[in-house]
């Protein structure tokens, strides 16, 4: 059966919507061009290298070459609400929570944003840009690390207030970070390959599985709570650029 549509619109919280990566809305979009209203430009002070994260009310969150993380209006006004401190080229990925009064038609608040940035930190922050979170994965709290340039997939266990994050680096090593705390998170393993990580990993529904596509043309399929191969990489043709999608 299809999804019905929330009253309050669709979210698009990472990259190709969700963990999955899918790259389609769970709804159809609208047929009359006129009813997305009129057009309107952002300017950000920095280039903007990786799409927007989308919430339940419509509002964009935008990472610049800045370091900095803009919340964008249905408008077209933006805010500045964090700054990395070094270099952001990748999307974000909200969690969307369920905060809010629950009146019908209301959205849902959001949960927490994730990003990494070219120092080699991942950034937990609240939707208003207060800051929950950072780690350098596999190295610890402060020492800076490789750059994250591969975008960051959340899993939220239903009913659940703590998430797992998996993320790849440009030395070729893919971590999941686990939040021990709402203020806290810890590496809880790392998968080294042979290239760079530049695609997202990809997670199974039930979030147990972890697909990785690499550059050198390999497709692994990983254990997400060991980090443990499940059967031997998938040789594929060419090199592999782009992150993979799941049915």
């Amino acid at each position: 059966m299809p999804m019905s549509p929330k009253p309050y619109g669709l979210p698009w919280g990472m990259r190709n919507r969700d963990p999955g990566a899918p790259s389609l809305a769970a709804v159809p979009g609208p047929q009359d061009p006129s009813a997305l209203g009129s057009p309107w430009p952002f300017k950000a002070a920095a280039g903007i290298l990786a799409a927007p994260a989308i919430d339940y009310a419509g509002h964009l969150y935008v990472t610049t070459e800045a370091g900095l993380l803009h919340r964008v209006q249905p408008t077209g006004e933006g805010t500045e609400i964090y700054d990395a401190g070094s270099p952001v080229r990748t999307s974000p990925a909200l969690v969307l929570g369920s905060s809010g009064t629950g009146n019908e038609g209301e959205p849902p608040g959001i949960g927490a944003v994730y990003l990494g940035d070219d120092a080699g930190f991942l950034h937990c922050v609240q939707g208003d840009g207060t800051l929950l979170w950072t780690l350098s994965p596999g190295i610890g709290q402060d020492a800076q690390g490789v750059p994250l340039r591969s975008d960051p997939v959340v899993h939220r266990a239903a009913g659940s207030s703590r998430s797992r994050i998996f993320v790849g680096c440009d030395d070729g090593r893919l971590f999941a970070v686990s939040e021990t705390t709402a203020a806290a998170a810890a590496t809880d393993w790392e998968y080294s390959v042979l290239a760079p990580l530049r695609t997202s990993p990809v997670l199974s529904a039930d979030g147990m599985s972890v697909h990785l596509a690499t550059a050198d043309g390999f497709l692994h399929t990983l254990d997400a709570l060991s980090g443990q191969l499940r059967h031997s990489p998938v040789k594929l043709s060419g090199t592999q650029l782009h992150t993979p999608a799941l049915d």
